[in-house]
């Protein structure tokens, strides 16, 4: 674990990981990622989580750039609520779950 800000201390990851996943970050999101992918295996993957739509669609032009094949997912989660004498479900924000596979690979 580092102790430092990212991606200060990326470069003292010792081992090349397969699978990053990011949870969204909105200021430094694509500096992050292009951080991460340097670091990525050639067969490796990448998934990033998104709430906001900006942020959604700076990570599909980040991993497009990066010549990686984005494929995106929403998931909508809703909890039960108590309502007089009925129940409920009460609708969560969506979340995008974005993932992309390194373009070194071979199909």
């Amino acid at each position: 674990m580092l102790n430092k800000a990212f991606p200060d201390g990326v470069d003292e990851i010792k081992n090349t990981p397969d699978r990053i996943f990011i949870g969204e970050r909105g200021k430094n999101l694509k500096q992050i990622i292009n951080r991460c992918c340097e670091k990525l295996t050639s067969s490796g993957v990448i998934v990033i989580d998104a709430v906001l739509i900006q942020n959604f669609e700076a990570v599909l032009n980040v991993l497009k750039e990066l010549r990686f094949e984005p494929q995106a997912v929403q998931i909508q989660i809703s909890r039960s609520k108590a309502i007089s004498f009925v129940d409920r479900f009460e609708i969560l924000n969506p979340v995008w779950v974005i993932s992309g596979t390194s373009p070194g690979t071979s199909s």
